[in-house]
C-alpha cells in the first residue's frame, strides 16, 4: 500500500510538471525561439522597410537598446518560469507563492510588451515614406493578429469593425 502511493505521487508530480514545462513554454514563446522576431532582427527589418543609410544608422541604435530590454524582460519571465516549474513540482505547491511567480511572469511579459511598443512608435517617427510606414503597419499586425501565443484562436477573429 505504501509502494501504491509513492508511485501515485511520483506520477502525479510528473504530470504536474509536464503541465508546467508545456505551459511555461506556450507562455515564453519569445525566450524559447517559438519563432523568429522580425522586429529584433535588424537586418530583415531594414531589408522590409527597404531603409536609407541614414534610417538604418537611427534605427540600429534604437534596436540595440530594444533589444537590450526584450533580453532583459525575457531572462526575467524564464526566470520566473524556472522558479514556478520547482514551485509546481512541490508534493504539496504553494498557491502565494504560485500566484507571486505568475505575477513576475507577467510583469516581465508588460515591460517586453511596452519595450516593443515604445520601439514601434519610435521607428515609425525616423520612416519618411508611405510605403515605409505601410510595411511596418503590415509586420505589426501580422506579429498581433496571427496565431495566439497560448495556441487557443487567431487574435484576428477579435479585431475591431475596419481593421485591415
Amino acid at each position: 500500500k505504501m509502494k501504491t502511493r509513492i508511485v501515485v505521487v511520483l506520477l502525479v508530480a510528473l504530470a504536474v510538471l509536464a503541465a508546467a514545462f508545456a505551459f511555461t513554454r506556450a507562455a515564453c514563446s519569445r525566450c524559447v525561439g517559438g519563432r523568429q522576431d522580425p522586429l529584433g532582427d535588424f537586418a530583415s527589418l531594414s531589408k522590409a522597410l527597404q531603409l536609407q543609410s541614414s534610417q538604418a544608422e537611427k534605427i540600429s541604435v534604437l534596436n540595440r537598446d530594444y533589444r537590450s530590454r526584450i533580453d532583459k524582460a525575457c531572462a526575467e519571465h524564464c526566470a520566473a518560469r524556472a522558479l514556478l516549474a520547482a514551485e509546481l513540482q512541490k508534493a504539496k505547491p504553494v498557491s502565494a507563492d504560485v500566484s507571486a511567480m505568475i505575477e513576475r511572469m507577467a510583469k516581465a511579459q508588460q515591460e517586453s510588451d511596452l519595450a516593443t511598443a515604445d520601439y514601434l512608435v519610435i521607428v515609425r517617427q525616423v520612416l519618411t515614406t508611405p510605403e515605409q510606414a505601410e510595411k511596418l503597419g503590415e509586420i505589426v499586425r501580422a506579429l498581433l493578429t496571427g496565431p495566439c501565443p497560448m495556441g487557443g484562436h487567431e487574435a484576428s477573429s477579435f479585431a475591431p469593425e475596419g481593421a485591415k
